[in-house]
């Protein structure tokens, strides 16, 4: 090379004039060859037109937006429960990790938390016991079911004995051993009364007969009294008048006597016309002798009330003194402790009374104790003393029943004892179906049971869940790698269950918010790709993929938009900021690697386009079938081969027919599609 450019140094001007001829007719010459040689046999183009190889492309459209980028994952942390902040291990600005801890409520509330963890756990427990227990019933409860069905099928057959037996007369026979039965219950009774009085000794005087016979007189005479001054009060003024009606009632009696008997010695001594008077005389003292023994009634009462007090009155002096007499002994507390179940005893025979219950097991009771008073004193074991009192209350109470039933029973039927029997079997009956259907119940539950107590477990399930997911957020995690935005409150706040405490952010995951026209949007679809490019990061070209396309348009000033939002992948070693600008291209369609053909190089029509293609003949119209195109390419379906020549028209003023065709295949009209020119095979 430096002996070529020295012989040139060497040449002479004219030399030099000649060589750089040459060299230009020869380029001349040159391109005039290759001008011949692609015109072919008949290369009639307009100024207008060209020729050009067609080959294979990626036809791409797509659309752009741009925004600005966020941080997408962010998470504001809230404690969930009210309390106090004991600890913040966090700051501003600091990067965590994932689990690390940041905040933590005060040891109060922390502990009133795990209480109702365990509180909320107990009722899950039960609540899964119960479902457990309904579906599958335990050993225990299967047995004590098929028990109650048992027991109810004996009372039911018990119940129809005695309905049988009510309905059925006795038989002689029948009574005849109820009689013995009578008998035999009246020897056990007295064999028991005899037995308890032989555990006591025989006392002439006794202190603690003396003070029961002085309660019994007691007693007595208290209710005398009572009875006496309760007439009395109710009605004071009506003796006083019943005193003064006896005493006139009496006198007109006596005088009614007197004047008949005149009459009727009148009569007998012949005087006539006495007939009339003497009838009238006999109906006035019929009369006035019903008067009479009215007023005697009245006073009867009051006599017999005096007279029962006076008794009284003589019997409680009498044990009085008989108590005065004894009272130089002591009373045991074995004693003191019989006369105060005896005490019991008598109010407890009065209650029943009162209430108008059967008082035979109340009079043998108080029999007993009285019957064993004797034998405390005279130093018996009380043991033995109560348990023969036990003995005589179940002999004489027996000795009733007995003697109830044979009188039952020489009675007959009766309808009120029909009706009680009846009532009994109904009752039978329903407790049987009730038992027969708490059974059916343990070995097949009923939906409705079953459908309660499944949501009674998904309520104790939730509860315990929220208690447990609350007792956690107690101490506050960080919930993935990042960093600390900012730090809401201090140590020692107090803070609600709801408060902002702390703000992380995952610098991993960015997002570009942008819009894009309607006339696009239904053609996006989220996951289709995208390329972005960073104003911070001039000359990259970043990956993205839509993740989010909204469903509501924008509308200002008439121009409709759709949001739409594209997560972009983060190139290792970058760290990205809040809020840079971007913008990103959205991939609405692709073909790749397809024979492609400018859209200027297409004339025909709509139904029939045609390329011109240069052959050996000349240059000739050839029908082909197309596929998508955009504003510039169209895919060649058939037709056209890699490597032919089309004429494509250059001019823009130029027009067909085929002008409306361009955007075949549905090209994006606001996209400004991206075009990978068509490489020539």
């Amino acid at each position: 090379m430096e002996k070529f450019y020295s012989s040139l140094m060497t040449l002479r001007p004219m030399q030099a004039v000649v060589l750089a001829f040459l060299l230009v007719a020869a380029a001349g010459l040159a391109y005039a060859g290759y001008e011949l040689s692609s015109r072919g046999p008949s290369n009639d183009l307009a100024e207008d037109q060209q020729l050009i190889p067609i080959g294979y492309g990626d036809l791409v459209r797509q659309v752009t937006t741009s925004g600005s980028l966020v941080f997408a994952n962010r998470e504001n942390m809230t404690f969930g429960t009210a309390g106090t902040v004991d600890e913040l291990m966090v700051r501003d600005g600091q990067v965590v990790t994932a689990g690390q801890e940041l905040a933590r409520l005060d040891a109060t509330t922390t502990a009133s938390l795990a209480q109702a963890v365990a509180q909320a756990q107990v009722d899950l427990i039960a609540a899964q016991k119960a479902l457990d227990e309904l579906v599958t019933p335990t050993a225990l409860g299967l047995a004590q079911a098929k028990q109650k069905v048992a027991s109810a099928e004996f009372d039911l057959k018990s119940a129809n004995e005695a309905l049988d037996d009510a309905n059925v007369p006795f038989s002689q026979d029948d009574i005849k051993t109820q009689e013995q039965t009578v008998a035999s219950a009246k020897s056990k009774a007295q064999a028991a009364e005899d037995s308890l009085g032989q555990l006591g000794q025989s006392h002439t005087q006794s202190l603690a007969q003396a003070l029961l016979t002085k309660a019994d007189a007691d007693s007595a005479w208290v209710d005398a009294k009572n009875a006496l001054e309760a007439y009395e009060t109710a009605n004071s003024a009506t003796l006083d008048a019943a005193r003064v009606t006896q005493a006139e009632a009496q006198k007109n009696y006596d005088t009614s006597v007197l004047e008949l008997e005149t009459l009727l010695g009148s009569q007998a001594a012949g005087v006539a016309g006495l007939g009339g008077p003497i009838l009238q005389s006999q109906d006035l003292l019929a009369l006035r002798q019903v008067r009479l023994e009215a007023a005697n009634a009245d006073l009867v009462k009051l006599e017999q009330l005096q007279a029962k007090r006076d008794k009284t009155e003589s019997d409680l002096a009498a044990a009085t003194a008989a108590v005065a007499d004894l009272n130089t002994g002591s009373v045991t507390p074995s004693v003191a402790s019989q006369l105060a179940k005896i005490e019991t005893a008598r109010a407890n025979l009065e209650e029943v009374k009162s209430l108008g219950l059967d008082t035979i097991v109340a009079e043998a009771e108080l029999a007993a104790l009285r019957l064993g008073l004797s034998a405390i004193e005279s130093g018996a074991d009380p043991i033995q003393v109560s348990l023969s009192e036990s003995d005589l209350v179940q002999a004489r109470a027996k000795l009733a029943t007995e003697e109830q039933e044979l009188l039952d029973m020489i009675a007959g039927p009766d309808a009120i004892t029909l009706e009680l029997r009846s009532r009994e079997v109904d009752v039978a009956v329903a407790n049987l179906a009730q038992a027969t259907q708490g059974l059916g119940y343990v070995l097949l539950p009923r939906a409705e049971d079953l459908a309660l107590l499944e949501s009674k477990l998904t309520v104790a399930q939730a509860a315990y869940t929220t208690a447990l997911e609350k007792k956690t957020a107690a101490t506050l995690t960080a919930p993935f790698d990042g960093f600390i935005a900012e730090v809401a409150v201090s140590e020692g706040d107090q803070v609600g269950a709801n408060a902002r405490i702390v703000e992380v952010v995952d610098p991993s995951v960015v997002e570009m918010d942008g819009i894009v026209d309607q006339v696009d949007i239904l053609q996006l679809k989220e996951g289709i790709a995208a390329s972005v490019t960073v104003d911070a990061l001039p000359g990259r070209v970043l990956t993205g993929t839509v993740t989010e396309i909204a469903s509501v348009a924008n509308n200002q000033q008439g121009v409709i938009t759709f949001p739409v939002r594209v997560q972009v992948i983060v190139p290792e070693g970058v760290q990205f900021r809040d809020g840079l600008s971007a913008v990103a291209n959205l991939v609405l369609e692709q073909q790749l690697n397809v024979l492609l053909v400018p859209q200027t190089a297409i004339f025909g029509s709509f139904q029939a386009p045609t390329v011109k293609v240069q052959t050996d003949s000349g240059i000739v119209d050839r029908q082909v079938v197309l596929g998508g195109s955009d504003d510039f390419w169209s895919e060649v379906v058939a037709g056209l081969e890699a490597g032919d020549r089309v004429v494509m028209q250059t001019s823009e003023a130029a027009s067909n027919q085929f002008g409306g065709f361009r955007s075949f295949g549905g090209g994006g009209r606001g996209g400004g599609g991206v075009i990978i020119q068509p490489e020539d095979h």
